[in-house]
């Protein structure tokens, strides 16, 4: 989904600029940016475990951070840079695009559950002895 994102903005950037073209690649980027968004918290969970969530979550949010303040910034000022929105829109757009294709590279995420997995054995352990000695 990441790079559906990547590629409708570099889409945006080549074709012809018209309402009808900035309508659809803006529905098709916020689309599937928005399952990104939505995905951080349920990954983080397979990779780290839920015990760890909050956490990860801020340590993700803290890696984010830079990218949402200086972003904006950076867009602006290649648009007045190169005169126009093709780089603004093209170079973020690429970047995603290559960056999904590095997800590819990571392994499939077990730790996260297997630990959790052992935690809620353990509780039901736990349980079942409290159980026996009452």
């Amino acid at each position: 989904s990441m790079s559906a994102s990547g590629g409708s903005l570099v889409m945006l950037a080549v074709l012809p600029p018209s309402a009808a073209t900035l309508f659809c690649f803006a529905a098709v980027f916020g689309f599937f940016a928005g399952s990104v968004v939505a995905l951080i918290a349920p990954l983080l969970v397979e990779l780290l475990g839920v015990h760890n969530l909050p956490t990860a979550f801020g340590v993700a949010c803290a890696i984010q951070a830079p990218a949402v303040l200086v972003g904006p910034v950076l867009g602006g000022w290649m648009r007045d840079v190169s005169g126009g929105y093709t780089l603004s829109w093209a170079l973020p757009g690429a970047t995603m695009v290559l960056v999904s294709f590095t997800l590819w590279l990571l392994p499939t995420p077990t730790h996260g559950r297997q630990q959790d997995q052992g935690q809620q054995q353990l509780k039901q352990h736990d349980h079942a002895q409290d159980q026996t000695q009452e």
